[in-house]
């Protein structure tokens, strides 16, 4: 059956992966909305990339990170990377154009922007396997410049990975003059099939859009072709991202099938055994270690491993779309017995998105998490610390606690081991809860001498459950910790 949905900002959301780097930055109270801040403001523009292996599930692609954050605006990227210019060069050239773009607008918007209302673009990047050398990347593109409205545009490329190059429309759909009026005519048709829409097509544009077809944006899945037109691309209002869905069973005369291998089957995930809680001492000294962000599997795994050597135990919240992509590192942190949080599944700003929104963060990250781990999360952390009633009214049905922290070890900004063991060390108290990112090898670097002077202390590392339960907390929160 063939399907056809109209996509509204919020309303899908975005693998806007904005990763923690920026967690800290401050934003003003507006309405319900309240957020964990610190008492400086970020001036200068602070730009960080992070690299990953090709741990993925999709091998021989790479996932890389850019975050940029000023007082004026935000900037989060997630860079598909290969070992093949030819692939690479087109991708790099339209997302540099999609940084370039935002900057003027922010620019020309300059008075517009700060005191609470700061600009932002998210670029977040969903990846599908179509068959062991066929890819799928749909970028999703959210972008606020000021005033009431957020612009979302969708950019998908399909890439061959042992031909090295970025597949055109008519290398999947074999064209001539009958397959075009076939395929015009099947969009047309889904378009209008839809009885819950009323999309206010522009009969003119649709028709010039659909004569362009190395133009179209397109996707594939196994079974079927998706084609998306930008806001106002086919209609006269703001329809928001429209999206066709056409099953290969109408195109079957049409497609290439002999680019279109079956694909791998799904590995087989082994059970997880849950690991024991021990007793704790409510007179002792206790604190709780969390990561954000990750799994990351040129951190992660050497956080692991210093924990281990220290005998402590950590909270990991936890990206769904990081799952997606690494699920061995995330069962790994569920193996070595940590505790495993929800972080949201695209780092977005919550407050910002509808209910329905809110929904799929929480859902979909559950899911991912669930999928790789075997473990359920029902901790959650909102991204930058931001929460509203809809968010705590959600988690509260949904069983979970809010968790946010009391000392942030700034590892984000400042990049720098001795900074963050500074920091923590200064700060810290019985009862705290330490928010730290498993994505900066800086952090990493820091864990060794940072556990060693805190059990010098007389600290202990607990999860953030174990922390809460014999703080005697319970319900929704959003619990922080203690402050020293």
């Amino acid at each position: 059956m063939s399907l056809i949905k109209r996509i509204k900002w919020p309303g899908w959301i975005v693998f806007i992966l904005l990763i923690g780097i920026i967690m800290s930055v401050f934003y003003q109270s507006i309405g319900t909305k309240k957020v964990i801040a610190n008492n400086y403001k970020i001036k200068n523009s602070i730009i960080t990339t992070t690299y990953s292996h090709d741990v993925s599930e999709l091998p021989g692609l790479n996932l890389q990170t850019e975050t940029e954050v000023t007082n004026k605006y935000t900037m989060f990227i997630g860079i598909p990377t290969t070992d093949s210019e030819m692939v690479n060069t087109p991708i790099q050239k339209w997302i540099e154009q999609q940084k370039k773009e935002f900057k003027e607008d922010v620019k020309q918007n300059n008075n517009q922007l700060g005191n609470g209302d700061v600009a932002h673009l998210n670029i977040q990047l969903d990846t599908k396997n179509i068959t062991d050398e066929i890819y799928s990347l749909l970028f999703t593109v959210n972008r606020y410049t000021g005033g009431t409205i957020e612009q979302q545009t969708i950019k998908p490329f399909t890439i061959d990975m042992k031909q090295n190059k970025i597949l055109k429309f008519t290398d999947i759909i074999n064209m001539d003059d009958e397959a075009s009026k076939e395929i015009q005519k099947l969009i047309k048709e889904e378009i209008k099939k839809d009885n819950d829409s009323n999309f206010n097509i522009m009969e003119d544009l649709l028709e010039e859009t659909l004569r362009r077809f190395d133009d179209l944006k397109w996707v594939i899945s196994e079974k079927a072709l998706t084609i998306y037109f930008d806001e106002y691309e086919i209609t006269g209002g703001a329809e928001g991202v429209i999206e066709v869905e056409i099953p290969f069973e109408k195109l079957d005369s049409y497609i290439n099938y002999s680019m279109l291998m079956k694909g791998q089957e799904p590995k087989h995930k082994e059970e997880k055994k849950e690991h024991g809680k021990k007793e704790l001492d409510p007179n002792g000294k206790y604190i709780a270690l969390t990561f954000d962000d990750g799994p990351y599997p040129k951190v992660t795994p050497r956080v692991l491993e210093v924990l281990l050597q220290y005998e402590a135990k950590a909270t990991f919240f936890m990206l769904g779309k990081q799952v997606e992509y690494y699920p061995t590192i995330a069962e790994q942190v569920a193996k070595a017995g940590h505790e495993i949080a929800s972080h949201s599944y695209s780092h977005t700003d919550l407050t910002k998105l509808s209910s329905e929104a809110i929904k799929q963060e929480f859902n979909e990250t559950s899911n991912k998490i669930e999928t790789a781990t075997g473990i359920k999360p029902t901790l959650f952390r909102p991204p930058y610390g931001a929460y509203n009633d809809e968010v705590i009214n959600y988690a509260n049905n949904n069983g979970d606690s809010i968790i946010l922290w009391s000392v942030d070890s700034l590892d984000w900004k400042s990049l720098n081991a001795s900074a963050v063991i500074n920091t923590v060390t200064r700060d810290v108290t019985n009862g705290s809860i330490v928010l730290l990112h498993d994505i900066h090898e800086s952090t990493a670097d820091a864990l060794p001498e940072l556990l060693a002077s805190l059990r010098n202390q007389g600290y202990q590392f607990i999860t953030v459950s174990e922390l809460i339960a014999l703080q005697k907390e319970k319900g929704v929160g959003p619990h922080f910790g203690k402050v020293s």
